[in-house]
């Protein structure tokens, strides 16, 4: 195990910046204060009842026979697969879990599915044995729709299978004490009902019943993933020095950067971990957007040259010693050179994540404090599940979700949606309105592509080529969401973090569908009302947004839009030149 030690800092112009922004905060006596749980260090709206992370770890040990034994039983049945039906922070770890370190020898394999998208839920059950599965239904809250309405179907389905008796022996519930989903599971004989701390929000629950309870059905060794967060718990306590201390640093930095116009945290991870991104998105990304301000984390956009970027990046590091890689190192350091923040911290095993989740835990609540805003709530999200229960409403009585409005423009097959301020030419045809959404872009914004499709290797492939070119032809940050798990993660940034953000959303007709049994609506129609409410929220917020919608759902479809807005961004280049295409 190795001894937590701070990241290294390569801060060029912002030094002193950051000398200062630690010099505020041992002023302000705010790493004991955080331990303490003083909602004044932050808003003062009741971010001390949020703290029970801090001491997540104590209450999984106190559970940790049971989830033991339970991993146990399904090494002795031959249980091949374990389905985590969650989203967000109930989702994100055991992702990062399997991805990570996949399962010991005989034990299940995690599938995480955390979608709406009917093609998403059919490669699953392609992909399983019901009689040898176990799904896992976690839920703090106990209400959340994706959770419900994925339970539901598989409910249905393992008990037309294996017999209603039986059924209820393939479920775990994870939540809170008292919740809807608790006495749905007492109800349906769930096999086990796992419940979590009140105080601990979701985004924060990585060492809580949430992810050590897969983390156990994978066959880790949770004892000593605690073991190796809570020595990073006890370095990052210890007193006032912000230099030293291992998590808080990395949070004043991070704050102080993004208060100095570097808000666009660039990760860089190596491969053998690099699914940690995803989780530190929703962390950062949640946790800090809000009240017009917040970190954008960009996760898997490569690097680039130095003369790509703006001065709105900052690059975090995050390096396995078994997978040193001198040309990243490299291109890190001429990053610092011309003056871009490098910040690098080295990963001794990749069993050192259990670390890496408490240090990130702290360095985003320390930069939310450094931002003045509340690291826990999630005001933001709230608005787009509203505007999909509406829709979701209509559908319940009228059988279909209200229609979203006229498309601003029709042509072969595609469907295009755009917020009132985007003006396009007359007889524009879709890459003459896509080259006039990228033109649209300042500096110091990012371009986010958030999309409800399956989220394959293919598409994500083929979306990725859009990240690259936006970067290389218009030197802007980009991200890449799957809907609905984005919703729960960077929705929140989106909505109520800085106006920076230039959207395109993706939607698609589905190839197949899959019903939920109970509800007078099917998957397609839910992710419709999702993609439609998100979409419909970023516009009220006067965000700058197009939705692309595709009859075909296939991936010719993909394949031909893809193209024409590859096409559309190198327009949009010459455009901002004053050239013509």
């Amino acid at each position: 195990m190795s001894t937590p030690s701070p990241p290294n800092f390569q801060f060029g112009p912002l030094s002193g910046a950051l000398l200062e922004a630690g010099e505020r905060w041992r002023a302000l006596d705010g790493t004991r204060r955080l331990f303490e749980a003083d909602a004044s260090l932050f808003t003062n709206a009741g971010e001390d009842r949020w703290l029970g992370w801090i001491e997540a770890s104590n209450a999984s040990r106190a559970h940790l026979a049971s989830w033991n034994a339970l991993a146990s039983e399904l090494l002795s049945e031959g249980v091949t697969d374990a389905v985590v039906m969650g989203m967000g922070g109930s989702s994100l770890c055991p992702d990062v879990l399997q991805k990570t370190f996949g399962p010991r020898p005989g034990y299940p394999r995690l599938r995480v599915l955390d979608s709406t998208v009917p093609g998403q839920i059919r490669r699953i059950e392609e992909a399983i044995a019901l009689p040898r599965t176990l799904f896992v239904v976690p839920s703090k809250s106990g209400s959340t729709l994706e959770p419900e309405a994925l339970a539901r179907h598989f409910m249905e389905t393992t008990a037309r299978e294996l017999g209603p008796t039986d059924c209820g022996s393939h479920f775990v519930a994870i939540t809170d004490p008292g919740s809807d989903l608790e006495a749905n599971a007492r109800r349906d004989g769930f096999r086990l009902i796992a419940l979590g701390v009140p105080e601990i929000g979701g985004r924060f629950s990585a060492l809580s019943v949430f992810g050590m309870l897969p983390a156990a059905l994978l066959g880790l060794d949770v004892t000593d993933f605690l073991d190796r967060a809570d020595a990073m718990r006890a370095a990052s306590r210890i007193g006032p020095a912000v230099e030293s201390n291992p998590a808080v640093s990395l949070g004043v930095a991070l704050g102080e950067a993004a208060r100095q116009g570097r808000d666009k945290l660039t990760l860089v991870l190596s491969p053998g971990i690099a699914a940690l991104g995803s989780w530190l998105e929703q962390l950062i990304a949640e946790s800090t957007g809000k009240a017009g301000r917040g970190i954008v984390p960009i996760d898997g956009e490569g690097l680039a040259r130095p003369e790509h970027y703006e001065k709105d990046r900052i690059f975090l590091q995050l390096r396995l010693d078994s997978e040193l890689d001198d040309a990243e190192d490299r291109a890190l350091q001429e990053l610092a050179t011309a003056g871009h923040p490098v910040i690098q911290i080295h990963v001794a095993e990749k069993a050192d994540l259990a670390a890496e989740f408490f240090r990130f835990e702290v360095a985003t609540a320390v930069a939310g404090a450094v931002l003045g805003v509340n690291p826990f709530d999630q005001p933001d999200v709230e608005a787009a599940k509203k505007a999909a229960r509406e829709r979701m409403g209509s559908a319940r009585s009228e059988g279909r979700p209200p229609r979203t409005g006229s498309p601003l423009l029709e042509t072969g097959g595609v469907a295009v949606y755009a917020d009132p301020e985007l003006a396009i030419p007359e007889g524009a045809g879709l890459g003459d309105v896509l080259a006039a959404h990228f033109t649209r872009l300042r500096t110091g914004d990012y371009l986010a592509f958030n999309v409800f499709l399956d989220m394959d290797d293919r598409t994500v492939s083929q979306l990725e080529k859009l990240r690259k070119t936006a970067l290389d032809a218009l030197g802007v940050a980009t991200t890449l969401g799957f809907g609905p798990r984005f919703l729960h993660s960077t929705g929140q940034l989106h909505k109520g973090g800085p106006s920076t953000g230039l959207f395109v959303v993706l939607t698609a007709n589905d190839p197949v569908d899959v019903a939920i049994p109970g509800l007078p609506f099917d998957f397609s129609t839910l992710k419709q009302a999702q993609a439609e409410g998100d979409f419909q929220v970023l516009c009220e917020r006067g965000r700058r947004a197009i939705r692309i919608h595709l009859e075909d759902g296939s991936s010719r479809g993909l394949d031909a839009f893809v193209s024409v807005a590859q096409q559309a961004i190198e327009d949009a280049k010459l455009q901002s030149k004053g050239e013509s295409p």
